[in-house]
């Protein structure tokens, strides 16, 4: 059995999950995810100068293409 608490085997575990991740996120959430992320970006107000991101780590990085399209890049503080 193996010991889910150890690091390599976390490492693999992620290493061969990590490339069908986001497709199995869109299937089990039966497309859900990507609306919830496009509604989640249009809350925020357009007209603020600078926007504040803080990325969690806890996922692929999806709401960045959304929120670069609706934000100019030069208002991003990262």
């Amino acid at each position: 059995m193996n010991d889910i608490y150890d690091p390599n085997f976390v490492k693999k575990l992620f290493n061969k999950m990590s490339s069908s991740y986001e497709r199995m996120n869109y299937i089990t959430s039966f497309g859900f995810s990507i609306i919830w992320r496009k509604q989640f970006i249009k809350t925020l107000n357009r007209k603020r100068s600078k926007i504040k991101v803080l990325d969690l780590l806890s996922g692929l990085g999806e709401n960045w293409s959304y929120l670069k399209n609706r934000f100019q890049m030069q208002n991003f503080m990262l």
